[in-house]
C-alpha cells in the first residue's frame, strides 16, 4: 500500500463538507477504507463514517496540538460548519496565517497521518503473525560475550502460549552470512532442543526450538539458546530487540574484553531502520568493569531497543 496514494485519499476527505457529507461509501478511497475496515471491521453508511472518524482521530496523535486543531477542522470533524473554504477561513483568523500556508501545513499533516495509519496496519499484521505462531514474548535477555575467542550470543526468553498446543518455538534472528573460514553455530540451552536452523536470506535466520512437552494456551515457559561466531568482527555493532508485540522487559549485556568495541550507546525505542544509521547517536553509555548493560521496559511494537557501539576502523 503506497503512502502517496493514501495521502491523495486523505486530501479528498476535506472536500466540501468534509467527513460529514452524505454517502461516505462513495468518497472514501479504497486504500483508506481497507485500513479502516482492517481495524474496525466491515461497515457501510453511518457506521463506516463513525469508524473512519475514530481511526483518523487515533492517527492524529502524531500531530502537534495546533496541527490537530487545523486538521480536524479541515476534515469537518469538529463543530465547524460550512464548506472547506469556510472552515479554512476561520482557521486563517485563528492562526493568523494565509490560505496557502494552511494548505502546506495540511500537506505535512497528510504525510504524518498516512504514515501512522500504515504503521498501525503493519502492527496489526505483525500481531496476527504472532498469534498464528502460537506464542508471545513476555521478557527477553541477550548476553553477548565478545571476550571469548569465539563470541557468543546467549539468549533467554520467557514466552506465553497463545495457541491450544505448542510444541516448537520458531524464532528469527539477524546475523550476517559467514564468509570463508567463518562459522555460525546455534545450540539449544534450557527448556528446549534444537530441531533445525533455516537460512531465510543473507542475514536472516530462523531457529526451530523443540519443547520437551506440549504447552497449552496461557502457560508460560523459559527457554534459552546460544549463537556462536568465529570472531568479534563477525558481530554487527549492535544488539537490539524490535518486538512484534509489546514486551515487558528486554535486558542486554555486552562483555567487551579486548574486542576493540567503543562508544557504546543506548537505543531506547527507535525505528528499526535507524539502528544502522551513522547519524543516530543514541544515549552515551559508560562501561563498568568492561561491561555494557541496559534494560528496557514496556517495549512498544515496531521500535528497536538495545545497545550500539563502534568498531575501530
Amino acid at each position: 500500500m503506497a503512502n502517496e496514494t493514501l495521502r491523495a485519499e486523505l486530501r479528498v476527505l476535506r472536500r466540501g463538507r468534509g467527513v460529514r457529507r452524505p454517502k461516505p461509501d462513495r468518497w472514501i478511497g479504497p486504500e483508506l477504507r481497507e485500513l479502516v475496515e482492517s481495524a474496525q471491521g466491515p461497515a457501510t453508511g453511518e457506521d463506516l463514517r463513525t469508524n473512519l472518524i475514530a481511526q483518523l482521530r487515533k492517527a492524529t496523535t502524531v500531530l502537534t496540538k495546533d496541527q490537530v486543531i487545523l486538521y480536524q477542522a479541515a476534515l469537518g470533524a469538529t463543530d465547524l460548519e460550512g464548506l472547506l473554504t469556510d472552515r479554512l477561513a476561520r482557521m486563517e483568523k485563528h492562526f493568523g496565517r494565509d490560505y496557502r500556508t494552511l494548505q502546506r501545513w495540511l500537506s505535512d499533516c497528510d504525510e504524518l497521518v498516512a504514515a501512522r495509519l500504515l504503521h498501525d496496519e503493519q502492527m496489526r499484521q505483525a500481531e496476527d503473525r504472532v498469534m498464528r505462531r502460537g506464542w508471545t514474548l513476555i521478557q527477553f535477555s541477550s548476553h553477548l560475550l565478545l571476550n571469548l575467542p569465539r563470541p557468543e550470543y546467549r539468549a533467554t526468553r520467557t514466552i506465553q502460549v497463545t495457541s491450544s498446543e505448542l510444541t516448537v518455538v520458531s524464532d528469527v534472528f539477524s546475523m550476517p552470512e559467514p564468509g570463508p573460514g567463518q562459522l555460525l553455530e546455534v545450540e539449544a540451552g534450557r527448556g528446549c532442543t534444537l530441531r533445525e536452523v533455516e537460512q531465510l536470506s543473507s542475514s536472516m535466520w530462523r531457529a526451530h526450538l523443540e519443547l520437551p512437552r506440549p504447552l497449552h494456551k496461557g502457560e508460560t515457559w523459559e527457554l534459552s539458546n546460544t549463537v556462536r561466531v568465529s570472531s568479534p568482527r563477525q558481530v554487527p555493532p549492535y544488539v537490539v530487540l524490535a518486538p512484534a508485540r509489546p514486551c515487558a522487559a528486554f535486558r542486554v549485556r555486552v562483555d567487551v574484553g579486548d574486542s576493540g568495541a567503543t562508544d557504546f550507546a543506548k537505543l531506547d525505542g527507535v525505528p528499526l531502520p535507524m539502528v544502522q544509521d551513522p547519524l543516530l547517536s543514541g544515549t552515551p553509555l559508560e562501561l563498568r568493569d568492561g561491561t555494557a548493560t541496559y534494560t528496557a521496559t514496556d517495549l512498544q511494537t515496531g521500535l528497536a531497543y538495545g545497545l550500539r557501539w563502534r568498531w575501530p576502523d
